[in-house]
């Protein structure tokens, strides 16, 4: 291959990451974020300073098991020397490369993206986690699992998300296809699993917010069915908490990066 003809090798980067100690993904000004993080720690294995871009923007506080991030670098690299390098210069950031995949420089962390799954974790203790706190939200009122279950259904296919998204969301349209949704049960915590081709701002959370208030309330499964055909954000219920959240997974056309949340819980 010719110089003149050479444009770069993509990687893609599944990181791992603590979300209690950043802003969220994107770099902002006097602010601790993932990306900036990240991508100082690679600079400095590289010699080479690049942007990465990730499949989901995450908010502060959120976690990841399988962020998926991709940078153009100016030569081929060992995988495994990129990983063990950049994670050298991760110790102690809370940020950590799982894996690192070379991919074609058409695909794009983000816009190849045709699917990604978030789980939302609440314990449903009657005392305070410890060795989870600041990864779950807790909610000690013992919730009706089978309430919960049924009420989510509704959320499911294509619908108009209003009442389940942030004031400030920048999307042009509240019309989003929710593909799956489960609700688990596992030793006093509720795994809550949301997969989608994309998401509203604050959507995941302020849906899990609705489902919870569904079960603390005297409010009908149906309820959820009535926010999406009436949006009315006055009538859904809090905003649950950035610390509960997790993205587990993105899919794309030919592959699935993914990760298992319970492994923290």
């Amino acid at each position: 291959m010719s110089t003149s003809s050479f444009s770069g090798v993509r990687y893609f980067f599944v990181l791992e990451y603590d979300g209690r100690f950043f802003c969220g993904w994107q770099r902002q000004k006097d602010q601790k974020s993932v990306q900036a993080t990240f991508e100082k720690a690679l600079s400095q294995v590289t010699g080479e300073s690049q942007m990465s871009y990730a499949a989901g923007r995450t908010d502060a506080g959120v976690h990841a098991c399988a962020q998926v991030a991709h940078v153009t670098l100016s030569r081929v690299y060992d995988h495994d020397r990129l990983k063990r390098g950049t994670n050298f210069y991760l110790k102690a950031s809370g940020v950590v490369v799982k894996r690192v995949i070379p991919v074609s420089l058409d695909m794009h962390a983000r816009f190849s993206a045709c699917a990604r799954t978030y789980i939302y974790i609440v314990s449903n203790t009657s005392y305070p986690p410890v060795l989870n706190d600041g990864r779950v939200w807790w909610v000690p009122r013992p919730l009706p699992a089978e309430k919960i279950k049924e009420a989510s259904r509704f959320l499911v296919g294509s619908h108009d998300f209003s009442a389940f998204r942030a004031s400030h969301c920048q999307a042009k349209s509240p019309f989003k296809t929710l593909d799956h949704v489960t609700i688990d049960v596992h030793n006093d915590a509720f795994f809550f699993t949301f997969s989608a081709r994309s998401f509203l701002h604050n959507q995941v959370r302020m849906m899990v917010g609705t489902l919870v208030r569904v079960g603390q309330k005297n409010l009908p499964p149906h309820h959820i069915q009535r926010l999406l055909q009436h949006p009315d954000k006055s009538m859904s219920g809090p905003l649950a908490p950035a610390c509960g959240l997790y993205l587990t997974a993105v899919s794309y056309d030919n592959f699935t990066i993914s990760s298992n949340s319970r492994m923290i819980f």
